[in-house]
């Protein structure tokens, strides 16, 4: 465990542009306190690496993340998930271009890796100017997936760099791009410029050739003065406007187990749905199923919600949590 009174002299010092040893320091309790899965002093450390704000702080805590994510889910080891979250958020908390381009490298490097896709949907709660640049980096070089979910975000916070890396990587693969990725490109770009060539590849890409000189206002003003179908473009514009606004049900335990512990098993569902920018309700099981306010019929949740996740709740007969009923298998819960 990392000593309070030395991490608050290692973060000061860090701060100190030049303090000697200061990352090594800082290195040393990072990994002193990963080992030992204290949570805590892993935020307190994370927090002070952000501030700091250097490629080599970006780089020791993206290179922990797969190990926060081992605790997380290693069989039978009493570590705290929390750990693998801390890492996630802070990788993607930088709020200038040296952090955010090492977090932006790091991704792309490990896009086939479970963490991707958590790490990716973090940055969406990134809305500092320097997260467009590593949005963009992963809309070139990441997954299908990946490309689907920067194209979410760059909707949100992009300007003439995201519309510049869609055009980009429309001459680049065209006709190769997954349909989900070509719909967001056009969309973006619709969204973005106010413009409104549809889905025409050689339209967007002949008017970047001969636009992509202006600057930002001029190519907006240019938009919302003509220079297309507006009509489909609102209708995209009120589109997406309406996905933003899309509300999610949570289906949760609450405190129904026998133990009156809440066995809500994904407590990262919350954060997950706001990096969506979609609203959450929850509701717990047993409310669900009595419905006595009639809230949950089928036309209702049709009309209310996009979609529904249920949380394994741990309160039917058949699960057991250690606290209930000790005794049967560990690894699945169950009652013998």
């Amino acid at each position: 465990m990392v000593g309070k009174s030395l991490l608050v002299g290692v973060s000061l010092l860090l701060l100190i542009p030049g303090a000697a040893g200061a990352q090594d320091a800082i290195e040393k309790d990072f990994k002193q306190a990963l080992a030992a899965g204290a949570s805590k002093e892993i935020e307190r450390i994370c927090r002070v690496l952000v501030t700091n704000g250097t490629a080599s702080s970006a780089k020791l805590i993206c290179d922990a993340i797969p190990l926060g994510l081992a605790k997380a889910t290693a069989k039978g080891e009493d570590a705290e998930p929390d750990v693998y979250w801390i890492l996630i958020r802070a990788a993607a908390g930088f709020q200038n271009s040296n952090g955010l381009n090492v977090t932006a490298e790091y991704l792309v490097d490990n896009k086939t890796k479970p963490f991707a896709r958590d790490l990716c949907m973090a940055l969406h709660n990134n809305f500092s100017p320097p997260c467009e640049e590593a949005m963009c980096k992963v809309l070139a070089q990441g997954t299908e997936e990946l490309r689907v979910s920067a194209l979410d975000h760059l909707m949100d916070i992009g300007k003439k760099p995201a519309v510049a890396a869609v055009c980009e990587l429309l001459k680049k693969e065209g006709a190769k791009l997954a349909p989900e990725v070509s719909k967001r490109c056009f969309r973006l770009l619709t969204t973005l410029t106010r413009q409104d060539f549809g889905d025409s590849l050689s339209n967007w890409t002949g008017w970047w050739d001969a636009n992509s000189s202006k600057g930002w206002e001029e190519l907006t003003k240019a938009g919302a003065s003509g220079g297309g179908t507006t009509t489909l473009g609102n209708s995209r514009q009120n589109e997406y406007d309406k996905l933003k606004e899309a509300k999610v049900l949570i289906i949760r335990a609450g405190d129904k187990c026998k133990c009156k512990k809440s066995h809500d098993l994904d407590t990262g569902i919350d954060a997950a749905m706001r990096d969506c920018a979609w609203q959450t309700e929850s509701v717990t099981k047993d409310v669900f199923e009595n419905d006595p306010e009639g809230k949950y019929t089928l036309e209702k949740l049709n009309k209310t919600y996009i979609g529904i996740i249920a949380i394994c709740t741990h309160i039917r007969e058949h699960c057991a949590c250690p606290n209930c009923k000790p005794g049967g298998t560990p690894s699945m819960r169950l009652f013998k």
